[in-house]
């Protein structure tokens, strides 16, 4: 610049060639990105180049030798990759002793990349080869969500391939050698972000399902934990960033803001999750962890996972991948749970407040694969509890509270009336608060303090404390508590609890003391204890002092509590009794202690039998407890784990004796997540046997009604139990639901049994303990029925003047811990009474006895084919066959005196509920017996079909024949007995013998014969009960409900009971999931509800309604029944409804009518009911799932049960499932239109037409259907077979039936045979509203046929004046022989005004048509009986029911009484006849019209009842006519000498009388 002169350096960018390529490939203008490099921008923001960095040279070069081997280029371009990585892998580049002349003197010597070593291939080919497979399976997945099928799972096997010539293939060699050693595959330094990095993403791919090795990610998070400096770094400068950022944006104009605020946004998300510290950022991070596996495990928590599929099948259809890897998820939740269960007790344990949400959410996790993951969220919900409690205790007993609202100090008496007052809320508080105490052992305040522990001592020895004599000091090695406590409590072991439960004891004569410790290291337990016991000493073992004359005497059962508190204490840094090696270096520690031969001695000197250690440890955490009990025979001090977590005073509540079984040991205890509740486990001595019982105790205390620490809210569930309960039921109802959850979590099958307090004479005090329990009964026992608790125990303590004082003991046992039949019918029968209509209900409150109930046995125990069943009183479970069968009688709002009821159960504990040949004879003689008293018979199915067993003796004995006794693989040719097994053996085989060469005598066998329930005897009595099940449908009331798995026979009787009800957890299948599976050779279905779930069986017409549990069953069969009348023939169930009869229909159709809201009535959209043509909510919807174009159910109108069939107006979609057992199968979709009669539609109107007629049913069919749908898959379908089924089955009905075309309706063509009343003019009539439509076609139709254009047009010139104008011009013209333009002209006028007029003139056809479909045309041709407007249709079919209901009772007598050849319709004129001439008004129809006059007549029998007689006697006169007019002149005679044979003797005296008075 000095010298103004100017040098030129030529340069190579190397542009000449390669940049079009490049350029054309990469998209990149490489001049530009020059410019961009001398510009001086960063080469990680140009593009097209790989960059790469590290901590030192050698992590940059691996950093860019792992990027240029990702870099793909694609196609017959040959490119310097690999060279460039041979030359970053040279010793001279790597050690930065590069120079201008290294490459070209590389060049010069032919330095060449070698070959890359021969396990890259073989790696490289492996994860090529996992890829593609990887694709393919989820290519496949995808294919068969596509078809609608479940896939299997990604590991089962799809199909085998059978070659010909196996030898022509060379099989693949498994590789036996070794890949070189290398480092790590990706390189990591020790920096916190890029560590932080790495353990995100390994937690992103175990929650994407993939398996993970977890150890690492906590190994990462120990280093910096206890790393020093980790804690005094500076935080993230997160506000200060925030601020930068958002002041740039501010500045930018509005439309950059926008592109910026997206530029930013991951930066901006960052920021705020720092906003807090690094503890906010901790929390963001988890919990967009625990999101991410809540996201996807909350979908399978509930259901079966076929279903949970199904459902995103459906949601997802457009992305079927997502579905994928929701699946791929899934498959990996033990992993997932791991994780989480880190990221809980790392993350979340110290502030667990923060995820509350959240971990409410996992603690809902409902399935036992989240039972863990589930405990410790709820573990930790109880931790922020706890804190909570703590903090309310604190405040609650602190000084600093006790000022009035103005801020004034209260005055001290007060004061300390205020802090007794709490003081005592606590004592008698009902939550476990003793944890939240014991975490106040370490507070600051002394006054504090001392109110804790005072409080703590009291609530441990409450019943037995001496009253005021709890004192304290303090002590240079800590707090030391005395008391007196009465010995009384020593005295419940021998049964004498008097006065166990008082409140204090006010002046005993025995008494003991107890002292406790609070110190904050144990080195400091001797000097405690030490003076401790110096403080005791004047109470000296068997010292007698006098106390108001009376001697009080003191034992050697002395407590000793020592309570090491302070987080820094080593003892309480180890984990709780789920952790059982360091529980037990916990317990060694403590034992240790107390056997020192100093401390030992002087404890055991002072009469301390009992040393009860608690551990304070950090807040949050529940405290441990451990309880040592002096041996005499050791002589030292010896944990006893029964009382591990348990204070010793309030263990005796607990009768721990009760929970050791015989035949069983291996206890194991777990407390509740709020140490409430106290589990002990206990596992089965049988090594065959996986038998488990698992028993719970509490203590529930009694609080006042004014106690301040009921802390929480009762859930709604208590609430509404606290309406109808006692302070002391909810009490236990709050405990119980406690329990119930703890047993949820735990997954086992449990008996509960707690202890608690809670009234004159002893009778007195039964009826009210009943009463509370059934009570709690009613909101537990449905959940303990399906939670598998056998028995629940409660003692309470009734403190009242009375013989009832005392302690009163109340269990309430289920022995099998099955669901129990007759609790479930009892309980549900309450539940009926209080939903039934209120004066009933109020009538009905003394009814205690519900249910009658007795069981039915064979007469002898044999019970062989045509053995009667009796009734027999003995205890549950004695039934030595796997079913069981009761009479019932319910007292049921219909029947308030009873009606009976046959039930017939399966057993599933007896050989789950199989059937052998006794349990076929035992089904078929209680169908029979059903069918014989003509009431309804209940199967309750729970069964694995016919029973499959083999001859175990033989089993255990038999031989085989080799073909070569040295190579058994060579075949065998027999199975055989030996000579001594043969003996013992022979009745239960045939066999013929065999002698060998070598003198040994062989039985072979031919045939096992033993006794019944081997063979094929199963299924031949299998055959007798479906026949006696599907013969019981057409004589009786027949109900399935399938309240377990209901296999092979299960299944048929289900359906051949045709009504049915299954749970939703239940399968209905004739085949197991897997048995198929191999019969098809390949994993076709996951599961029994796949193949007969409700969501097969409810939409393929077997199954009826579908219920969540047995109760819910229960209540549906009762509900039910209420609509059936108590034995066939009988008068139907009629109860006075709380809907008026005669109120009008609110509910008014629009444009088509909504049949469901017809039926039942609807609320409009500003939450008004509009009522429908039925009582309010007693319609009762059956097989809703399948041919949804039809509506079935039972309603009830004014009272008075009906079947209901109605039509669906909108389209439905009929879905057709893929059959998984089929490759190419598909799901189908086939819209269904609203109006139409398809086959399965049909079908389901005939099905219910025969239900409804089988159970006496009066009909109402509300007609709107437009025809038959007739294409060529419906004729194929069966649509004609249906369509005549209908017609059969209304020719045939028995009932009052009557079909209504409701408002906007219409029955048309094929249709009309369902409604018209010519097909069974006896009991159908039919009505229409008065726009009812009805003809062969619709207008459209007929318009097309019968109103085609050229009518409409000759219409038109008839009717329009301008056409009629332009015609008579036309003629004229052409009469005067107008030019051809002229008439042209007029004909295109003409023309133009038809165009004009044809849509409105259209209408006016079809308007015309219409005219012919009206009602009123419909009644004038007979067709139906009446116009009926809706909004009186309900006052009028009420009437018509409740007469023609009337009618037909009567006419039933009639012809009883003249006989079955009599016709209804006689039947009916008979009736008429005698009514009109009781009353004098023969011939007048008006009268024969009076409903009222006519209920009044046929109430009082003595106005026909000789009309009866008279054809009783007329039936019996053409009875002997026959045998007169008989050609065997004996016939008469025999006749009669057989009749008189079976009269008792009092009657057939009075039939000989008659006889000699009519012979003369």
């Amino acid at each position: 610049m000095e010298t103004g002169e100017y040098y030129f350096l030529e340069l190579n960018p190397r542009l000449q060639v390669e940049h079009p390529v490049t350029e054309w490939i990469a998209e990149l203008n490489l001049p530009a990105s020059q410019v961009a490099v001398g510009m001086g921008i960063p080469l990680y923001n140009i593009p097209g180049h790989v960059f790469a960095f590290g901590e030192s040279r050698s992590l940059a070069i691996a950093n860019m030798v792992l990027g240029l081997k990702e870099i793909q280029i694609r196609g017959e371009i040959r490119t310097n990759v690999d060279y460039t990585v041979d030359l970053l892998k040279t010793a001279e580049y790597q050690e930065n002793k590069i120079h201008t002349g290294w490459l070209d003197s590389r060049i010069a010597m032919h330095v060449r990349a070698e070959r890359p070593p021969w396990y890259l291939s073989v790696v490289g080919g492996a994860l090529y080869e996992a890829s593609s497979r990887s694709s393919r399976v989820v290519s496949d997945y995808v294919g068969y969500l596509s078809k609608g099928q479940i896939p299997p799972k990604a590991s089962d096997l799809i199909a085998r391939l059978d070659l010909d010539d196996p030898s022509s293939v060379r099989k693949a060699e498994p590789f036996h050698g070794t890949f070189p050693i290398h480092g790590p595959p990706t390189a990591i330094s020790g920096k916190v972000h890029q560590k932080f990095s790495a353990s995100m993403n390994s937690a992103h791919m175990i929650l994407a399902g993939y398996e993970h090795n977890i150890n690492q990610l906590d190994g990462k998070y120990k280093d910096y934990k206890l790393n020093a400096d980790f804690g005094n770094r500076k935080d993230f400068p997160a506000k200060l960033l925030r601020g930068v950022i958002e002041a740039n944006l501010a500045y930018c104009s509005e439309k950059d803001r926008v592109a910026n605020e997206r530029l930013v946004e991951p930066l901006m998300s960052l920021v705020k999750s720092y906003e807090g510290g690094r503890e906010s950022h901790v929390r963001v991070v988890v919990r967009s962890l625990f999101e991410e596996y809540l996201s996807v495990e909350e979908l399978f928590s509930d259901d079966i996972q076929s279903d949970v599929i199904e459902r995103l099948r459906l949601q997802h259809a457009k992305d079927l991948e997502k579905v994928v890897y929701i699946v791929f998820s899934h498959q990996g939740v033990k992993s997932k749970n791991d994780l989480l269960l880190r990221l809980m007790e790392l993350l979340v344990y110290p502030n667990p407040a923060a995820y509350r949400d959240q971990l409410i959410r996992f603690s809902a996790l409902n399935h036992t694969t989240y039972s863990g993951l589930a405990f410790k969220a709820s573990q930790l919900l109880e931790q922020t509890k706890l804190s909570e409690l703590r903090t309310s205790i604190a405040r609650s007993l602190s000084e600093l509270e006790m000022f009035t609202e103005e801020g004034e100090r209260v005055s001290t008496p007060r004061r300390k009336m205020a802090i007794n007052e709490r003081m005592e809320d606590l004592v008698c508080a009902p939550l476990a608060v003793e944890d939240a105490l014991v975490a106040l052992f370490d507070h600051s305040d002394p006054t504090l303090l001392r109110r804790v522990v005072e409080i703590y001592i009291r609530r441990l020895y409450q019943h037995y404390l001496v009253r005021d004599s709890v004192r304290m000091q303090w002590h240079r090695s800590g707090l030391i508590a005395l008391w007196e406590f009465s010995e009384e409590y020593i005295e419940q072991r021998n049964g004498q609890s008097v006065t166990l439960l008082k409140q204090q004891v006010e002046d005993p004569i025995g008494r003991r003391w107890g002292v406790m410790v609070v110190i904050k290291s144990l080195q400091l337990l001797p000097t405690a204890v030490e003076a401790a016991l110096r403080e005791t000493s004047h109470y000296g073992a068997g010292v007698v002092n006098v106390s108001n004359g009376n001697p009080i005497i003191y034992n050697h059962s002395n407590m000793l509590h020592i309570v090491l508190v302070g987080n820094n204490n080593q003892m309480g840094t180890l984990q709780g009794s789920g952790d059982e090696d360091q529980a037990q270096e916990r317990i060694n520690k403590l034992s240790k202690i107390l056997k020192d031969t100093t401390i030992t001695s002087h404890l055991n000197g002072a009469g301390v039998r009992v040393v009860s250690c608690i551990i304070q440890r950090d807040e949050g955490r529940p405290p441990m407890r451990h309880s040592f009990q002096w041996s005499f025979d050791k002589l030292y001090y010896e944990e006893e784990p029964m009382l591990r977590h348990v204070e010793p005073p309030l263990s005796k509540f607990l009768e721990l004796d009760k929970v050791k079984l015989e035949g069983y040991s291996d206890m194991k205890y777990t407390p509740s997540r709020d140490r409430q509740w106290h589990i002990y486990t206990l596992n089965s001595e049988d090594p065959k046997s996986n038998d488990q019982r698992m028993f719970l105790r509490t203590v529930v205390r009694q609080p006042s009604l004014t106690n301040g620490f009921l802390f929480g809210s009762i859930d709604n569930e208590v609430g509404r139990a606290q309406a109808s309960s006692s302070f002391t039921s909810n009490s236990i109802l709050r405990s119980l639901m406690t329990a119930l959850e703890e047993i949820e979590l735990h997954a086992h099958n449990e008996a509960a049994r707690m202890t608690g307090e809670v009234g004159q004479d002893e009778e007195t005090a039964c009826t009210l303990l009943k009463q509370m329990f059934m009570n709690i009964y009613d909101y537990v026992g449905v959940r303990m029925h399906r939670l598998s608790v056998s028995q629940w125990e409660v003692k309470l303590w009734l403190d009242c003047d009375g013989q009832a004082s005392g302690a009163w003991r109340v269990v309430i046992t289920n022995i099998t811990g099955h669901t129990c039949t007759v609790d479930a019918f009892e309980t549900a029968l309450k539940k009926s009474w209080k939903s039934s209509v209120s004066h009933l209900a109020e009538a009905n409150q003394q009814n205690e006895q519900y249910a009658e109930v007795i069981e039915l046995i064979f007469t002898d125990s044999t019970g062989s084919w045509g053995t009667p069943l009796v009734p027999v009183e003995r205890s549950p479970c004695m039934n030595d066959i796997g079913i069981v069968a009761w009479k019932m009688k319910l007292s049921t709002p219909e029947f308030p005196g009873g009606r009976e009821i046959i039930v017939v159960a399966n057993d599933v504990t007896f050989k789950a509920g199989s059937f052998g040949p006794r349990e076929d004879i035992f089904f078929h003689a209680a169908t029979n017996l059903a069918c014989e008293r003509k009431i309804p018979l209940i199967y309750l199915s729970a069964t694995a079909g016919a029973r499959i067993g083999v001859a175990e003796e033989i089993k255990s004995c038999f031989h085989v024949g080799w073909s070569d006794d040295q190579s058994p693989e060579r075949g065998f040719h027999y199975i055989y007995l030996t000579e001594e097994d043969y003996s013992r053996l022979s009745s239960s085989v045939m066999a013929h013998e065999l002698k060998l060469d070598n003198g040994e005598t062989r039985w072979v066998v031919d045939t096992i014969v033993k006794e019944d329930g081997l063979g094929c005897e199963h299924l031949n009595g299998s055959g007798a009960i479906a026949s006696a099940f599907s013969k019981a449908y057409r004589e009786t009331f027949t109900l399935t409900f399938v309240t377990g798995r209901a296999v092979g026979i299960g299944a048929y009787l289900a359906r051949l009971g045709m009504r049915c009800i299954q749970r939703l957890d239940q399968s209905i299948i004739l085949t197991g999931f897997s048995a198929l599976n191999k019969l098809l050779g390949r994993e076709v279905y996951s599961s029994h509800m796949q193949l007969g779930g409700p969501k097969v069986m409810a939409t393929n017409g077997v199954v009826h309604l579908t219920v969540p549990d047995d109760l819910e069953g229960v209540s549906a069969i009762l509900k039910w029944l209420s609509y059936v009348p108590a034995y066939v023939g009988g008068p139907l169930p009629i109860l006075k409804p709380l809907d008026p009869p005669d109120r009008p229909v609110t509910y008014f159709p629009e444009n088509s009518c909504d049949a469901r809201a017809a039926i039942c009535g609807i609320q409009d959209t500003q939450g008004k009911w509009l009522g429908g043509m039925f009582d309010r909510e007693s319609f009762v919807e059956t097989l809703e799932g399948w041919a949804k174009t039809v509506i079935t159910g039972r309603a009830k109108l004014g009272g008075i049960p009906v079947g209901v069939i109605a039509v669906e107006t909108e389209t439905m979609m009929q879905v057709i499932p893929a059959d998984p057992g089929q490759l190419d199968s598909a799901e189908r979709v086939i819209p269904q239109a609203g109006h139409v009669l398809f086959p399965d539609s049909a079908s389901k109107t005939a099905q219910a037409l025969l239900d409804f007629n089988h159970e006496g049913l009066p009909l109402f069919i509300l007609a709107n259907w437009r025809g038959f749908s007739g294409g060529q898959r419906d004729l194929f379908e069966g649509i004609l077979q249906a369509g005549s089924t209908i017609v059969e089955n209304l020719r045939t009905y028995k009932q009052p039936a009557f079909v209504y075309i409701p408002k906007a309706g219409e029955l048309r063509g094929g249709a009309w045979v369902i409604g018209d009343s010519k097909i069974n003019p006896e009991h159908i009539e039919m009505y229409g509203e008065r726009t009812a439509k009805g003809n062969v076609l619709e207008a459209e139709g007929l318009v097309e046929i019968k109103f085609r254009p050229k009518e409409v047009e000759k219409s038109m010139l008839r009717l329009d004046p301008e056409l009629t104008s332009l015609d008579a011009r036309l003629k004229e013209m052409k009469k005067a022989n107008a030019s051809f333009q002229e008439t042209e002209a007029i004909k295109r006028s003409m023309n133009n005004r038809r165009k004009k007029l044809m849509t409105i003139y259209t209408q006016v056809a079809k308007r015309f048509v219409e005219l012919h479909d009206t009602s009123s045309m419909m009644i004038a041709k007979g067709l139906i009986s009446k116009v009926v407007d809706w909004e009186e249709s309900r006052s009028f079919f009420y009437r018509r029911l409740r007469r023609r209901v009337a009618e037909d009772s009567l006419a039933k007598e009639v012809k009883e009484a003249a006989g079955e050849q009599m016709a209804h319709r006689a039947a009916l004129e008979c009736i008429k006849q005698w009514y009109l001439a009781s009353n004098g008004s023969e011939g007048d129809g008006d009268k024969w019209n009076d409903d009222e006059a006519f209920f009044d007549w046929k109430d009082d029998a003595k106005n026909y009842e000789n009309h009866l007689e008279e054809l009783k006697a007329e039936r019996v006169s053409r009875l002997f006519s026959h045998l007169a007019e008989s050609p065997d002149m004996k016939a008469l005679p025999n006749g009669l000498s057989l009749l008189l044979g079976k009269m008792n003797p009092s009657k057939r005296e009075q039939v000989l009388d008659g006889l000699r008075q009519l012979l003369g």
